[in-house]
């Protein structure tokens, strides 16, 4: 039902998706198109990752942190944040991916799909901004109470991981382009 509401009126999109191998806005430079995939990708997974740590974080601690704890506030404005970065990255990754003129209705659906869900990714963007507006001053009053300096260089190790899935979603994206209708 949902697939066949998304369809409707998609024809024109379906034929403009038809005609060209990457999508028209990218004025068929290729490079670019892989440079987007891989940028949408990395946030949509680096978007989940954070989303399921902080969600973790929450469970993991709930008989601990209150609703109006600091910490909470922090943890759930990175959800708002990771999940408006999830949606938004996925919808445009798929909608990239989606793109081929063999399939164009196909096509057409992911990108009709995607507008349903570029409001609920800025819904997400206005609630972190909401909440990091309203906890500012609570947070930023709690971490300077006792100053906690962070030991930045020692942590960047923790990086490694996120930085072998960019290449490995380099490697991806660009082969996904450049090899598309071969």
């Amino acid at each position: 039902m949902i697939i066949t509401m998304l369809a409707v009126g998609s024809s024109h999109v379906a034929r403009v998706i038809a005609s060209s191998t990457t999508p028209i806005s990218y004025g068929g430079d290729r490079f670019l198109v892989a440079l987007n995939l891989l940028f949408m990708m990395a946030g949509a997974y680096l978007g989940a990752a954070m989303l399921l740590s902080e969600a973790g974080d929450i469970w993991r601690w709930r008989r601990f942190d209150r609703w109006n704890h600091p910490v909470t506030a922090q943890r759930l404005t990175m959800i708002f944040a990771s999940l408006a970065a999830f949606i938004r990255c996925g919808a445009e990754a798929a909608t990239i991916l989606g793109w081929d003129p063999r399939d164009a209705a196909t096509g057409a659906v992911i990108l009709n799909l995607k507008h349903y869900l570029d409001p609920v990714s800025i819904g997400c963007l206005f609630a972190w901004m909401t909440l990091r507006i309203v906890s500012k001053r609570a947070v930023n009053a709690q971490l300077r109470v006792e100053p906690l300096p962070m030991k930045m260089w020692a942590t960047l190790p923790q990086l490694i991981r996120p930085l072998i899935v960019v290449v490995i979603v380099a490697a991806m994206s660009f082969g996904a382009i450049y090899l598309r209708g071969r």
